[in-house]
């Protein structure tokens, strides 16, 4: 008589009578017919015999009955239900010793599975640690070899065995966590898309209302109708004058900009050329301007010169 204790979310007990695995012919489970201390029904393993044989020798050196069983699935089962139904059938463990273990692969499932006698303390937990990085890499013989090297090493008590009550477990890629960061990284692009279309449009926004007031003031700034006298309305027609030197016109333009003209030959001259204007002072300062805008009082009867 024994108990088999497995690990998962709660301690499940089941009495049965077993005989030694190697020493019966195992009944087929569900389907599922035993190849020997290693069964690998999907085909996995490419080494079969090299994982037999440690299966083999880690259970003898032991003293434990040690079986590795991988499946497709668990038939619809929950894998802790699965791995109890066949460790009862197989009879796993030798009958008074409470020396029975069974590792259950669930392939499917991503599941591996501690079923054991009392008389066993394998952790679960450290089979998964050591298979997973072999099994996310789909190298399958590594995954189960290692597992038949973490029950040797737990066994002889290399390796804490804490038990516990939670499911031993395999993953395969995160792709989970591969979506999830997919999602963040796209609502953060498109978060960032509506706050560039936002900034944009505000800043477009205020560019107009910028324009709007320039235009505005410019508007108050600009005269309109008559307010300012045209400048062409009040020069002099030029008269008929003989040529100068142009180093007199020089001088002339000269003694014009320091606001000294005295060749009135040269004035003349240049006068005819287009190169002076002269307007009617009188004219121009009874022109009426802008309000606010004063006129300097000039002496009446006077021509003004502007150099062009």
């Amino acid at each position: 008589m024994r108990r088999l204790i497995i690990l998962g979310t709660a301690l499940a007990v089941t009495i049965l009578v077993a005989t030694p695995l190697a020493a019966q012919q195992c009944p087929s489970y569900q389907g599922l017919v035993c190849q020997g201390a290693f069964t690998d029904e999907p085909g996995l393993a490419t080494d079969w015999q090299r994982i037999e044989d440690n299966v083999v020798r880690v259970g003898e050196e032991n003293g434990v009955e040690f079986a590795l069983v991988v499946v497709q699935n668990s038939r619809g089962d929950d894998p802790e239900d699965f791995a109890i139904g066949l460790a009862e059938a197989w009879g796993v463990g030798t009958p008074g010793e409470e020396n029975g273990l069974l590792v259950l692969v669930s392939v499917d499932e991503r599941r591996l599975e501690v079923a054991q006698n009392e008389g066993v303390d394998v952790d679960g937990e450290v089979l998964t640690a050591a298979a997973r990085p072999f099994f996310q890499s789909e190298r399958w013989d590594d995954g189960l070899f290692a597992i038949t090297v973490a029950v040797d090493q737990s066994l002889q008590g290399n390796l804490p065995a804490t038990g516990g009550d939670y499911p031993a477990r395999f993953s395969g890629f995160p792709w989970g966590w591969l979506l999830i960061a997919a999602l963040l990284l796209f609502g953060g692009y498109l978060l960032y898309r509506a706050y560039a279309r936002n900034k944009k449009s505000t800043e477009a926004k205020a560019r107009l209302e910028r324009e709007r007031l320039v235009d505005a003031d410019l508007a108050e700034l600009e005269p309109s109708g008559n307010d300012l006298p045209r400048y062409a309305d009040y020069t002099l027609a030029a008269p008929d004058a003989p040529d100068v030197a142009t180093r007199q016109a020089i001088a002339e333009l000269q003694r014009i900009s320091r606001g000294d003209p005295s060749d009135i030959a040269a004035l003349r001259s240049l006068w005819n050329y287009g190169l002076i204007d002269v307007i009617a002072r009188d004219r121009l300062l009874a022109a009426p301007l802008p309000r606010g805008v004063g006129a300097p009082e000039r002496p009446a009867g006077q021509a003004a010169l502007a150099c062009r």
